[in-house]
């Protein structure tokens, strides 16, 4: 990297990472601060405002939009408080989506979806995966914490800490494009899904850290406060329990109407027919987009393929709760008892 590119940049900077080193555990929060606090050494040297400078974090997969630091540049000149800020893209899972098992597919066009859905409400964000943010913020909170495994979300959590509830997340509108997992076979690729799904919601080990830092901070304002433990709390909560219950739910009234004779128990087999009708214009809303949102047809795949992306929605259900619920609510277990998970690795091989 250095050979073809290092002579396209002021600085083009190689870090390398020592394993063993005490108050941290191997991953990339870790990665993050060692390589950080090497660099800013060469900025103090060179004598660069911290204002000056956006840092973006990106995954070794992640291949930026032709316009993202444009765009990224763009912002930072123009919003409100640009040290106040960081700046979250559209994640896509699509490098290789083609090649990627059915529910490798369903889960990461999911997790697109979400992120879709929380740029539309940047006051309730948090950063996800490859982002930017500014160096000064990154400076005043000391990087990113050694010890823990959700370092995307909790170095913005860090800076509304740090700023006192004055820090926030600036939906930027251009695709990140990565790699969905994928193992060397069908088995592979699922566990490591499995894997990848409870790594992200061990982002539950941010509400024991947030909370009493919460009471003691006088300066953040109180619905602050309430907002961003309520969205902690309601996330996690929902992402572990709402697609179980959905499923469970929608048998209920047929196990409730054997043996009974009252008018609404005897209908509610009919009223179910209708709720699964008006639950599959979702199902296809969302096949829709998904290939609104696919990068163009490999030549080694055949065109029928193409309508194979569509019915793969037919396993949401089981989808969302084996990938979904189960992860989550393995997650929030081992939090519970304190089995702390460490940084797993997302399996993603190239074919």
């Amino acid at each position: 990297l250095t050979d073809g590119f290092g002579d396209a940049f002021l600085k083009f900077i190689v870090t390398e990472h020592p394993k063993d080193l005490p108050d941290e555990i191997p991953g990339k929060g870790s990665n993050l601060n060692r390589s950080a606090n090497q660099v800013k050494e060469i900025i103090d040297e060179m004598n660069i405002p911290y204002g000056d400078i956006v840092a973006s974090s990106f995954d070794v997969d992640t291949n930026a939009h032709p316009q993202y630091f444009a765009r990224l540049t763009h912002a930072y000149l123009t919003v409100p408080k640009p040290t106040r800020t960081s700046y979250q893209p559209v994640v896509l899972y699509s490098n290789n989506i083609w090649e990627a098992t059915a529910p490798v597919r369903i889960s990461s066009f999911g997790t697109t979806f979400w992120l879709l859905t929380e740029l539309s409400r940047s006051e309730r964000m948090w950063t996800f995966s490859s982002h930017s943010m500014p160096w000064k913020m990154l400076v005043d909170v000391g990087f990113w914490e050694k010890d823990i495994v959700s370092e995307d979300s909790r170095i913005f959590l860090q800076g509304l800490l740090h700023y006192h509830g004055d820090y926030r997340v600036t939906p930027l509108y251009l695709p990140v494009h990565m790699d969905a997992v994928m193992g060397k076979n069908y088995w592979q690729s699922l566990v490591a899904l499995y894997k990848q799904q409870r790594r992200w919601a061990w982002g539950v080990e941010h509400l024991p850290y947030m909370i009493p830092l919460f009471a003691k901070d006088k300066l953040m304002p109180f619905w602050t406060k309430v907002r961003y433990a309520f969205f902690q709390i309601e996330g996690m909560y929902t992402w572990a329990t709402a697609p179980i219950l959905i499923t469970i739910l929608g048998y209920l009234p047929l196990w409730m109407a054997k043996g009974s004779g009252a008018a609404i128990v005897t209908s509610a087999p009919f009223t179910l027919e209708w709720m699964m009708r008006f639950a599959m214009i979702g199902i296809f809303a969302s096949g829709i987009l998904s290939l609104l949102v696919l990068p163009a047809r490999p030549k080694t795949f055949k065109l029928h393929k193409v309508p194979v992306m569509v019915l793969q929605w037919a396993l949401l259900p089981i989808t969302f709760v084996l990938f979904g619920s189960i992860p989550s609510i393995d997650a929030q277990t081992r939090m519970m008892l304190g089995k702390y998970l460490g940084f797993n690795v997302t399996k993603k091989v190239r074919k």
